[in-house]
């Protein structure tokens, strides 16, 4: 488990990576959108595929022998009947030498490394510790799913449908205010507020499509997603990276589909502006939830661009997708089996830490410590 949650981690960061370095200013926002859902699901997935380290430790007499790591050649057992067994049986003095080495293999020496004695004294606390805070995450998790169930329970609805899709618009009945925003669980749900119907129908029908192309492209759920696995990489700066990029991402895809229904970019970019000047004069604090400034901004400006952007070819775009699913996947390969190794070397070393202090010796005999 806990080799699963670093590699899922490593994968995670050096996806971002990829992106950041190689995508990001490449790929339109539905292509990033695309990409960056990409690399979570690798990240959270690959770890499960790739092969499993075989046990080295069984393998030790019964592999390949290797020579250029043995230097005491002569110090032996000489009574060590498995020894003498393997000597009769040999038929040179290479086969001779192996008897030596297999010999030599059974035995192990406590070594001192700080690095593992700290993982063995604090590796127990450090894991319980990351358990509690990954299970704080979990409840907080759930707490949202329980209160997208109650906001329905206490709000009015009313069904609606846009081209062939079914939907409610929300209008809550609670003592403070939430802002225009779209959700999905069982149903599909846009939380509605009175002060938008006040808008013209061309520009009502822009912001509602904003928030159905959230529906439409199950954004809810990718976020849902992103939220769990918080409680796996909390500790990860890529992981913050990645839920940000996604939402604005999200935003982005969202605004160009209420642009295009306006048939103006710079018409929807006026007009979140002017629902940013109405939060900030108090006329309604309530109006977008994507409205922070930096965020604003970045909209703004997508907007004003989005005609002059040019879309990565889609056999280019598949392309980029194959290379991020084989980079993570050679980074999976490549890793894992050392990530077990040292998973593995920490047991080792606990059981021979052990052993030592209760006798005071450094070497033993591994048959005598199983």
């Amino acid at each position: 488990m806990l080799a699963y949650l670093i590699l899922s981690g490593i994968l995670s960061t050096v996806g971002a990576l990829i992106y950041i370095l190689l995508l990001r200013r490449q790929l339109s926002a539905t292509q990033s959108k695309f990409a960056l859902l990409l690399i979570v699901l690798l990240s959270l997935a690959t770890p499960f595929f790739v092969p499993e380290l075989p046990n080295y430790t069984q393998m030790l007499s019964e592999g390949k022998v290797f020579y250029d790591n043995y230097t005491e050649w002569n110090v032996v057992d000489i009574n060590d009947k498995a020894l003498i067994d393997c000597y009769n049986k040999a038929d040179d003095s290479k086969d001779m030498c192996d008897c030596e080495v297999i010999q030599k293999a059974k035995i192990v020496t406590f070594q001192y490394d700080p690095f593992y004695n700290f993982m063995v004294e604090y590796g127990k606390p450090l894991v319980y510790g990351t358990a509690i805070i990954s299970s704080i995450f979990l409840l907080v998790f759930f707490i949202k799913i329980f209160f997208l169930f109650y906001l329905i329970k206490k709000s009015y609805s009313i069904e609606q449908h846009y081209n062939g899709m079914k939907y409610y618009l929300l209008y809550p009945n609670l003592r403070y205010e939430l802002p225009l925003s779209a959700f999905s669980l069982f149903h599909n749900y846009v939380i509605w507020s009175p002060i938008l119907d006040k808008l013209d129908e061309k520009e009502r029908e822009a912001v509602l499509l904003h928030e159905i192309t959230h529906l439409k492209h199950r954004d809810t759920w990718i976020l849902m997603l992103l939220e769990f696995s918080k409680a796996i990489w909390w500790m990860l700066p890529a992981y913050y990276f990645l839920i940000k990029e996604t939402k604005r991402i999200h935003e982005f895809v969202a605004d160009e589909a209420a642009g295009r229904k306006l048939g103006d970019f710079r018409k929807y970019a006026r007009l979140l502006l002017r629902f940013k000047e109405q939060q900030i004069n108090k006329k309604s604090a309530h109006i977008l939830s994507a409205m922070t400034g930096s965020l604003l901004k970045r909209r703004v400006l997508h907007l004003l661009n989005s005609s002059k952007k040019s879309r990565l070819q889609p056999i280019y775009f598949i392309t980029q997708l194959i290379l991020i699913s084989g980079i993570l996947w050679v980074t999976a390969f490549v890793s894992l089996p050392e990530l077990q190794k040292q998973e593995l070397k920490v047991k080792q070393y606990e059981v021979l830490q052990t052993n030592y202090s209760k006798t005071g010796e450094s070497v033993f005999c591994k048959s005598c410590l199983q």
